[in-house]
């Protein structure tokens, strides 16, 4: 529902919600204390009611922002406050019951909190917060024998290089999992142990509803950051006097997706991560219909190769 209606409770003067916001990795580096505060911006959100039982009552869309304030522990102070879209104030919001939670953060990775009481009956409710692709990791690390932070970065994207988002990033046997799940950029940061070695890793990409896929030979290095890289064939189209032809899909052979080209006629196709080496063949498809096939290209897993010239009106 895209309205929310405003509810009166007897909640008085008492917060409804006490935010703990714990920065994981900083804790796990033992710096800046036990419950090390979250840096950045916080937002927090009400996405959906449930019932006692669990049930879900209604879906807030989209998602309502909740007013809190920030103590000087680090703590976030909820009175059941929103700001209406006119910047109005707006108090009591909420009904007591059940409430789903999304909390996103400048540096830290989305959460999501099912079924939180309202009001909290514990002292405050803590939020474990990941590190995320922004994360100022060399600020908190602590170097040890000489190293940084382990780490594989990357991002998924769809063949004319759009993030997707919800996808899963996971690598395989890890103990304790390291996964993360993309926000609308595409993009991750996989963290690594203390004690991760020089290694060869897999990886999972899951999409949003589609099964995992497999990356193999995948090099990560103590105390490195290292990009998986994309990979990529870019090429043009262009009319019967060699200009540039906007608005031609590009496709390949036996893959789903299309790229799109742009005003002066060139295009650039981003292959799935787990990409082999090999020869593809490209489909261009004009806004009139016309559909011409390219030469093989080769492929090269991790590099972006120059591809054809395709010429719209040739035979």
């Amino acid at each position: 529902m895209s309205s929310h209606q405003v509810y009166g409770t007897d909640l008085g003067s008492a917060p409804a919600w006490v935010f703990a916001p714990v920065d994981t990795y900083a804790a796990g580096l033992g710096v800046r204390g036990k419950q090390p505060m979250a840096v950045g911006a916080l937002r927090f959100f009400v996405t959906r009611r449930r019932s006692e039982d669990g049930r879900e009552l209604a879906s807030y869309d989209p998602p309502v922002q909740l007013l809190v304030y920030k103590n000087t522990i680090g703590r976030f102070i909820f009175l059941n406050e929103v700001t209406d879209t006119e910047g109005v104030t707006r108090r009591p919001y909420f009904r007591p019951g059940g409430y789903d939670l999304r909390i996103e953060a400048e540096f830290y990775q989305t959460v999501i909190v099912e079924n939180v009481s309202l009001p909290l009956s514990e002292q405050a409710l803590v939020v474990n917060l990941q590190p995320g692709y922004r994360y100022p990791f060399p600020h908190f690390r602590q170097p040890q024998n000489g190293g940084g932070a382990t780490l594989l970065r990357g991002c998924v994207v769809t063949p004319d290089g759009q993030g997707v988002a919800n996808a899963w990033v996971e690598a395989i046997d890890k103990t304790p999992p390291v996964r993360y799940l993309t926000d609308s950029t595409g993009q991750f940061v996989l963290v690594f142990t203390e004690d991760q070695k020089d290694e060869v890793i897999s990886i999972t990409i899951t999409l949003p509803g589609a099964q995992p896929v497999l990356v193999e030979d995948v090099s990560l290095h103590r105390g490195q950051s290292t990009n998986l890289p994309l990979t990529r064939v870019q090429g043009q189209v262009v009319d019967t006097h060699g200009r540039g032809i906007a608005g031609v899909a590009i496709r390949v052979e036996e893959l789903d997706g299309m790229s799109v080209s742009g005003t002066a006629g060139s295009w650039c196709y981003t292959f799935p991560l787990n990409q082999s080496k090999s020869r593809v063949r490209f489909i261009a498809e004009g806004p009139n219909g016309a559909r011409k096939r390219s030469e093989p290209v080769d492929v090269i897993p991790g590099a972006t190769a120059r591809g054809p010239i395709i010429d719209m009106a040739s035979g």
